[in-house]
Order: structure tokens, then C-alpha cells, then sequence
């Protein structure tokens, strides 16, 4: 089995930076950027009140994105608990997602000396670029969040 460590760097609910989500196994390391400004664009849409619930989902829909051709039915994914408390969402998201079984995904702390952190972090400081940039297109209210929801956090 193929285990795989996720952090990130600089929180999707903080809007004045961008966003780096890296993971890394024993032969791959990937990253994936958000641009700050789809996620201006995303929470200026949404009301505040409900701004915790959107992080969670938009971090969800980021892992997945991160994950989504790099998995398969063998792989552990381990991710740093960013969200305490929310793990059993972002779970259940995953696994609808990809297909992956809820012993599949676990959540731990992540240590600096992990190189999931390292690559996270050197390509939030710019000094790696991001395997890949998440365009607007892709990463919009539509997708992440379904129609239902989605009516109750428009403005």
C-alpha cells in the first residue's frame, strides 16, 4: 500500500494568501495552488456567518483536486488535521468523492520534518512551483457545494 502525507500552507478561509495543498509518498511528490483571488472571489460571494462550513468544503474539494489521479484503491492517505473536529466530514466528502473507504483516509499532525510540510510550505514561500494552479473555472460554488446549500450561502 502506497501511503501518502498531506499538509497545507496558508488556510483556505484566509483570503490574503494563497493557498498550498502538497502531498507525498515514498516516489511522488505533488502540489497544487490556490490563487488568493478565487478565494476572494468564493467568500465574498457567501455570507460570513457561514464561513467555517465553506472552509471545510473548500478544503475537502482541494484535497480531492490534490488527490483526484494520484490515488487508487491501495493508497492511505494521511492527512495533517487542519479542521479538529471535522475530519468525519471531509472523510465522508473523499469518499464520495474518490472512492476511497473510510479506513483509507486518516487524520494526524504532521510534523515540520515531514516532506509533505516541506513541499507546502517552500512552494507557499515560492521558492517550488506548484505542480499545479487551480484555475476559476474549476474551483467554483458550483461544483464544490451542491445546489441546495449552495442557495443558502449566497448573499
Amino acid at each position: 500500500m502506497r501511503h501518502f502525507t498531506i499538509d497545507q500552507s496558508g488556510k483556505v478561509e484566509d483570503t490574503s494568501a494563497h493557498t498550498i495543498l502538497a502531498f507525498s509518498s515514498n516516489d511522488i511528490q505533488y502540489s497544487i495552488k490556490i490563487p488568493k483571488q478565487i478565494k476572494q472571489d468564493i467568500f465574498t460571494q457567501c455570507q460570513k456567518k457561514h464561513k467555517t462550513n465553506l472552509a471545510l468544503r473548500l478544503f475537502s474539494y482541494a484535497l480531492y483536486l490534490l488527490l483526484k489521479e494520484k490515488i487508487d484503491k491501495d493508497s492511505i492517505v494521511i492527512i495533517d488535521d487542519e479542521y479538529p473536529g471535522h475530519g468525519k466530514d471531509i472523510k465522508q466528502y473523499l469518499m464520495h468523492h474518490t472512492g476511497l473507504q473510510k479506513e483509507q483516509i486518516r487524520f494526524a499532525l504532521i510534523g515540520k520534518k515531514d516532506s509533505a510540510h516541506k513541499i507546502a510550505y517552500l512552494t507557499f514561500c515560492g521558492k517550488l512551483k506548484p505542480n499545479y494552479v487551480v484555475t476559476e473555472k474549476e474551483f467554483n460554488l458550483n461544483v464544490i457545494i451542491p445546489t441546495k446549500k449552495l442557495k443558502e450561502l449566497l448573499i
